[in-house]
């Protein structure tokens, strides 16, 4: 499509896809649904992240129903994962709104759902609106899902301010705390080479070959390169008001910069 206005009197909310259980995560046991960061609940360790963060493009999960009980025990089911928005401008894309692929959120002792996707190709971006795929909240002994993934190229963003208000988060837990945070990326495509930013949480994945021409972490953001992977760049790494890096997750990995 050529053009995309999104107003903030009616803003693009997208519906939960039906995703009930959710690929990574249909055990019986209150879970939250996991995507681009780790579920909440008692059994976290067999639930996982999926797909590159690099292209997103699958629904969300859902969470488990409750403890003991089944996905159709009434309020005791869990809630259902974020859709998948993909667009494609090659003219401009002004968001003064919401582009929302948020997970559902649920009560009693299930899990809630984690965000969807949101994959944006647009030559212009402009507009002060935001892009969301939270996970669902959660209320009465229940667990939050987790944030999906988004990710947004472009040539000119100069006139959008929406980079640091974007979210991705875990639901919230009514026993406290967060489920993991999903991966927000924004990619300026004007060089032969990206440029990578990163304002929240963002990751490679494991074995991960690239070249950018910079990467800029920024806003307490934080960028996580996968083991064995191997990132070339053109320019320059810069990092301010920083919260962490972890470039590494083993040795097999490495940066490689040249000017």
């Amino acid at each position: 499509m050529d053009e995309i206005l999104v107003s903030n009197s009616y803003p693009i909310v997208r519906v939960p896809a039906p995703v009930q259980g959710g690929p990574l995560n249909c055990n019986n046991n209150g879970n939250g649904g996991s995507y681009g960061g780790l579920g909440s609940g008692p059994n976290t360790s067999s639930v996982a992240t999926y797909v590159s963060s690099l292209t997103p493009t699958a629904l969300g999960s859902g969470g488990s129903g409750g403890y003991g009980l089944s996905q159709g025990d009434g309020g005791a089911s869990g809630a259902v994962g974020g859709g998948a928005i993909r667009l494609v401008v090659s003219g401009s894309l002004t968001d003064n709104g919401i582009i929302s692929a948020n997970g559902s959120s649920v009560r009693l002792n299930a899990g809630g759902g984690s965000g969807g996707s949101i994959y944006v190709t647009t030559s212009t971006i402009t507009g002060s609106g935001i892009f969301t795929a939270n996970g669902g909240a959660v209320a009465a002994a229940a667990t939050g899902g987790e944030g999906g993934r988004i990710a947004i190229y472009y040539q000119n963003a100069s006139s959008y301010t929406g980079f640091t208000t974007s979210t991705a988060t875990g639901g919230a837990n009514t026993g406290g705390g967060n489920a993991g945070a999903g991966t927000i990326g924004f990619f300026d495509t004007s060089q032969a080479n990206n440029r990578l930013y990163v304002y929240k949480l963002f990751s490679l994945d494991p074995s991960t070959t690239a070249t950018y021409d910079a990467i800029t972490v920024e806003n307490a953001g934080s960028l996580t390169i996968g083991g064995g992977s191997a990132i070339a760049l053109t320019n320059t790494v810069t990092v301010t008001l920083l919260l962490y890096v972890k470039f590494f997750t083993d040795s097999s990995s490495s940066i490689i910069a040249s000017q």
